[in-house]
């Protein structure tokens, strides 16, 4: 028990820190030779109120978002995982509701975090396919 424990503790600290090396950093050099990082791509740049991003942006941002749920699935694959063993090796009842209602609690909350990155996805994926189709 104690071995599966651990084991599950290993993976899903590898999983969780696999994200932050996922990330990009951009390297950003202004018209007056300021340069700046940024995890978002420096392709967006101001005329007069309006903000304007381009393709590449949107491209930067999408990528984000898909790191981010690959980063969930992880997650919740590991999570099944975890309950199918502790439903295996536990046979107390009360611990086993007890791990269904943790379960339960936390991919809801997966799968809600999935829908709202997906959501994001969407919109990036309309602008910037109306970005294409204003360029030709």
């Amino acid at each position: 028990m104690k071995k599966l424990f651990t084991l599950a503790l290993i993976i899903f600290g590898f999983s969780a820190t696999s994200e932050a090396f996922a990330a990009r950093v951009f390297k950003c050099v202004d018209a007056k030779g300021h340069t700046t990082f940024t995890f978002a791509s420096c392709s967006t740049y101001s005329t007069g109120n309006e903000s304007v991003q381009s393709y590449e942006y949107h491209k930067a941002e999408l990528d984000i978002i898909e790191n981010k749920i690959s980063h969930l699935r992880r997650r919740s694959r590991d999570l099944r995982l975890e309950m199918k063993a502790n439903l295996i090796t536990d046979m107390d009842p009360k611990k086993r509701q007890e791990f269904l209602k943790d379960f339960k609690f936390n991919s809801g909350d997966i799968t809600r975090q999935l829908a709202e990155l997906k959501n994001q996805r969407a919109e990036h994926v309309e602008s910037s396919m109306a970005l294409l189709t204003q360029a030709y």
